[in-house]
């Protein structure tokens, strides 16, 4: 994937770019910066990890099993809860609709790889080279990805800010929009 990133930048003769992502996404930016670092001028890292910890395997594979076995509709409930708050799903239930809606077109095979794919990773080892600045921004309730992971996340980025976002969950560019904006561009006003 890393080097797919690559290449739509040079088909758009981008050299470098901020490069932001939200969990599973946030993983990719990790390691693009990691793999690509004279094309990362910095990296946005939203809601995410290196590291699931040493449950995650079985854990992920459970819930590849779910989405396998009852299909991907069973994991609505579950999904949506971790994704917003309960006061955000109640005032923007077409937020979450739409959401669902998107979750709900994936292919189950390919859900099934990805979640073995996010149990096994481990991308750790790679925060050391990332020398870019980083801005580690996660939702305040992200029981997915939480605090401790983000604050992982911080300590191993050399040049890295951390923000908590109040109230946020797991899908905080969604939730939170003018938030995760404005970490955005102050990561790019640092980078000039």
């Amino acid at each position: 994937v890393t080097d797919d990133v690559a290449a739509v930048m040079r088909h758009l003769k981008l050299r470098k770019a901020h490069i932001a992502g939200c969990s599973m996404g946030g993983m990719v930016v990790q390691a693009f910066a990691a793999r690509h670092p004279q094309r990362t001028q910095g990296l946005c890292l939203i809601d995410t990890t290196a590291w699931y910890g040493a449950e995650a395997p079985r854990q992920w594979r459970e819930r590849a099993a779910t989405g396998r076995d009852q299909g991907l509709a069973a994991l609505v409930a579950f999904q949506a809860t971790r994704w917003f708050g309960d006061a955000f799903r109640t005032a923007h239930p077409e937020v979450v609709a739409a959401l669902t809606r998107i979750f709900l077109a994936n292919d189950v095979q390919c859900y099934v790889a990805t979640c073995e794919m996010l149990g096994d990773a481990d991308l750790r080892p790679l925060l050391p080279s990332i020398k870019a600045p980083a801005a580690v921004v996660v939702g305040e309730e992200d029981y997915a990805t939480p605090v401790a992971m983000a604050e992982a996340l911080h300590h191993a980025l050399p040049q890295s800010t951390l923000a908590v976002l109040p109230g946020g969950r797991h899908i905080t560019p969604a939730e939170k929009p003018g938030d995760i904006a404005e970490r955005i561009r102050s990561l790019i006003t640092k980078g000039r």
